[in-house]
């Protein structure tokens, strides 16, 4: 089994665990119907940021891949667009903060579920960003000190 496929199927496990354990079955049934939505949105949010970018695209629907294939010149326009949804994991969470809503609260645990793969990617593409600014600041550190 593939380790991507493992992490979906625990995530999904925790989530659905955590849901039924938070929430009574009437809120359950209100998340799990604003799921479709929920999904819409997400979409609807990396559009968004592909049509501010300027890039490339193309709607792909195969199998449990739902999503956009992108083409960008840099890979800060693809992080951008691939962080886009978090926004709604922000506005969720902000929610639950101020309405102690277990919906709002369970919304955001499931949108950052299905979010992992553009997560995975966000990360991969930043390594060598990051690598990058670590040996910067190694070297403004050693000419500091000299």
């Amino acid at each position: 089994m593939k380790l991507k496929i493992f992490v979906y199927l625990c995530i999904g496990f925790a989530t659905a665990i955590f849901t039924s354990r938070a929430m009574d079955s009437t809120q359950t049934l209100i998340a799990m119907i604003s799921l479709p939505f929920m999904g819409l949105l997400h979409e609807l949010t990396h559009l968004m940021a592909i049509n501010i970018i300027g890039a490339q695209h193309k709607f792909m629907f195969r199998g449990l891949y739902i999503g956009f294939n992108v083409v960008v010149e840099k890979v800060e326009d693809f992080i951008a667009i691939a962080l886009a949804p978090q926004l709604l994991t922000i506005a969720l969470a902000m929610l639950y903060l101020l309405l102690r809503s277990g919906i709002a609260l369970a919304l955001a645990i499931v949108h950052i579920s299905v979010s992992i793969e553009d997560l995975q990617k966000v990360i991969k593409y930043s390594k060598p960003f990051i690598y990058n600014s670590i040996k910067a600041c190694i070297r403004i550190l050693q000419n500091d000190f000299r």
